[in-house]
């Protein structure tokens, strides 16, 4: 009731506060998003929506899409050999093998991206990213369970300009982006943009030969071109490249006391075993670990094979956007190639267990076509046609080592295919004053498909076994449907039902005919969009409930990750952010997310147990029930908070800020055995722009408290039974210097 009372008071006040005149930097400003595939205040968009400008990337230290969940309640994102893994509200994949895609969508200006690894991008030369919450079908060309990450790049820009930035910090690390942009003739306009990063040392040693571990260098090239032929036609070209290299993507570490390493499996040939073998505790044939105790430090790996990782992407795509008055024509098409080469210790041991490398390529080719209703049409409405062809195929994996024998070693060749097309349509029609209701529809047929073989050798030459060459499609119907009321100037208040679906799909390794089901995802949300007190409070905040079926989830073996359905699962929580404008210098900043989720069936899980030496060590496998069991990478609680300071020094400006990111207890897998506990990182900077606003440099830090934590965890049982895992970074601190123009 308090509460109720009190929104309504700030409501009229608001309401008030309409009618008088204000200066227009009296206020927060409003955010611009394209979520319905218009440009309109994401105030009054009927979607539970984080959108992160170009200066609040630049505030926060945000370079890279891996950072993201730092300003974004509610998102987690999983890093490792296969790329980025999106979690959004609980929903996402921990999928590795190729092909696979993220249940979290990312776009990079209307292309959407197929390849996990391509969704690690670094951010240059960004305007905005929007992050949209919950399934997204009826208005995008991929269909997505989790939500979309929608990238959008700066247009290039007729006035000459630009901008520098070089960056030095621990580590022996060099970065530097630059930006530049101008006219090239009265209707064509074009811009380049470059980053790159070369880190010197790394975080970590690999004790097995002292060589660096926890390293990465980057690349990365982007150009767009704006061509205006007629007042009517928009051309945009864009095309780009990037390269990562290193091994921070694969430095794995174990983190069980008592781990897999070198000699024997079973339990008559552990001489410490004897007294549990003779009291029949253990049978002599017992699968077990061996002891192993790694003494490196946090940030250090002991492998016998040095671990190394490439990954390199590029394409283009080309927008064509017109004007017919009453409607509105966009056509987006593109094509992109990327290519994979990895090698690691597969059992993170110093001694020759199993040293694992795959060399991947991955293509996809999309179209994408929208009719838009005009800009003065009452009822909005988009129209679209969307295909996908898309391709991954491993070239060459290999697996070596003791673990195999008999067997010399063991290898997989395989191929994925994608085709997919789709209808989609949604239409926002008015009712009343202030209200609007919102129907969607989305029709997709999608085929799958899987070839390829495994090899054994056992010394005499590899011959192929289990050779597959299996297709299927999928079809299926998907909806929105929401409601919208402006219950006073600056407040809005909405529900809505969606449905998201993810198709089916094959394993690659080792490939399978064995059909992974479609997930399917119902999604209700209902939420409060406000701006208060003169619009110098913006508080928008969202409960949702999830219903899921056929989750997509990833078991361990020795030689490979393998996705099967999870059964049933429901999540639910809420969303809220928060920017507050105190005076005219600070700016605060906040956002969390509360949740809870469950699997409520899913017989056939994976359970991982570790065992202390006198049971064997290692970890057993076992098969049970995770009914009750949280979701993986789906922590409680996570949250941001954060303040920008701006204020004149002499005749510059100095800007401060700083922000504290938390994420809640989160567990590998659906047994929740091996976890990340809880942690926060706090970050900070300090910036001093010069007199005539185009000289700035500046200090920061990143993880200030050199929080440790990690970003990826796998666990498997014996034989090799081990729990490994990817570590975030450590404290970092540098330098900045900049010059724009």
């Amino acid at each position: 009731m308090l509460a109720a009372v009190s929104l309504g008071c700030l409501a009229a006040g608001e309401a008030a506060a309409q009618d008088a005149p204000r200066p227009p930097e009296v206020g927060i400003a409003d955010i611009v998003v394209t979520a319905n595939k218009r440009s309109e205040s994401m105030q009054k968009v009927p979607i539970a929506i984080t959108a992160v400008t170009s200066d609040r990337l630049a505030q926060v230290g945000i370079t890279s899409t891996k950072d993201l969940a730092q300003v974004v309640p509610g998102l987690v994102i999983q890093t490792s050999l296969s790329g980025t893994q999106a979690h959004l509200r609980g929903v996402g994949t921990t999928a590795l093998s190729a092909g696979t895609e993220n249940s979290v969508a990312t776009y990079v200006d209307g292309v959407y991206i197929l390849s996990l690894n391509g969704a690690l991008a670094q951010l240059n030369s960004i305007d905005q990213i929007e992050v949209l919450k919950g399934p997204q079908g009826t208005l995008f060309g991929r269909n997505a369970t989790g939500g979309v990450i929608s990238i959008r790049t700066k247009d290039p820009s007729h006035d000459f300009g630009g901008d520098f930035n070089f960056r030095y910090a621990n580590y022996d690390t060099v970065s530097g982006q630059a930006y530049l942009t101008a006219g090239v003739t009265d209707n064509i306009a074009a811009d380049i943009a470059a980053f790159a990063s070369i880190q010197g040392n790394g975080w970590g040693k690999n004790l097995f030969n002292g060589r660096d571990v926890n390293k990465l260098d980057q690349y990365a090239v982007r150009s767009k071109w704006l061509i205006e032929p007629t007042d009517k036609d928009t051309l945009r070209i864009v095309g780009d490249y990037s390269e990562t290299r290193g091994n921070y993507l694969n430095s794995f570490a174990p983190f069980t006391a008592v781990n897999y390493g070198p000699g024997a499996t079973t339990a008559a040939q552990r001489p410490d075993l004897a007294p549990y073998v003779a009291s029949g505790a253990l049978a002599p044939t017992a699968v077990v670990g061996d002891p192993y105790t790694f003494n490196g430090g946090f940030y250090d790996i002991n492998m016998a094979q040095q671990p190394r990782y490439l990954f390199r992407t590029g394409g283009g795509s080309l927008q064509w956007d017109h004007d017919f008055d009453a409607v509105r024509f966009t056509s987006i098409t593109a094509y992109r190639k990327a290519f994979n080469s990895v090698a690691w210790s597969n059992i993170p041991v110093p001694a020759d267990r199993a040293s694992a490398s795959w060399r991947e390529k991955e293509s996809q080719f999309s179209q994408e076509l929208q009719l838009t209703s005009g800009t003065g049409s009452t009822v909005k409405w988009v129209l679209g046609l969307f295909y996908l062809n898309g391709n991954a195929e491993y070239t060459d994996f290999s697996i070596t080592g003791t673990t195999l024998a008999p067997l010399q070693s063991l290898g997989f060749r395989s191929k994925v295919t994608t085709e997919s097309g789709a209808a989609f349509g949604q239409v926002t029609v008015p009712l009343w004053t202030g209200a609007n209701i919102t129907g969607g529809l989305r029709y997709t047929i999608e085929r799958r498909g899987v070839d390829g073989f495994t090899l054994l050798d056992f010394g005499g030459g590899a011959f192929p076994v289990g050779v597959t060459d299996a297709h299927t499609t999928f079809k299926k119907l998907t909806w929105r449907i929401a409601l919208d009321q402006q219950l006073a100037p600056g407040i809005l208040a909405y529900a809505s039902y969606n449905r998201g679906f993810k198709s089916g799909l094959y394993n690659s390794i080792p490939p399978s005919s064995d059909i992974i089901q479609p997930e399917v995802l119902d999604a209700y949300e209902a939420g409060l969009k406000t701006d208060l007190l003169d619009r110098r409070v913006r508080l928008n905040v969202a409960g949702f409930y999830y219903d899921y079926k056929n989750l997509q989830v990833t078991v361990f073996t020795p030689t490979s990750a393998v996705l099967q359905n999870g059964a049933k699962a429901r999540i639910y929580g809420a969303d809220v952010d928060l920017t507050a404008k105190i005076g005219t210098h600070l700016t605060l900043t906040a956002g969390g997310t509360l949740m809870k989720s469950e699997f409520l069936s899913y017989p056939n899980a994976g359970f991982f147990t570790p065992q202390p030496a006198s049971a064997g060590g290692g970890a057993v496998g076992t098969i049970g029930s995770a009914k009750g069991n949280r979701l993986p990478y789906a922590p409680d609680f996570t949250f941001n908070v954060g303040a920008a300071y701006t204020t004149p020094v002499g005749d510059g400006t100095l800007n401060a800020n700083v922000n504290y990111s938390y994420s809640g207890r989160w567990y590998a897998g659906p047994d929740n055995i091996a976890s990340q506990p809880a942690y926060g990182l706090l970050d900070g900077s300090i910036n001093y722009t010069f007199p005539g606003d185009h000289l700035q440099a500046g200090i920061w830090v990143r993880n200030l408290t050199d929080k440790k934590y990690r970003v990826f965890i796998a666990e498997q049982g014996n034989p090799g039974g081990y729990f490994q895992g990817l570590v975030g970074a450590p404290r970092t601190y540098g330098v900045s210097l900049g010059y724009k123009f």
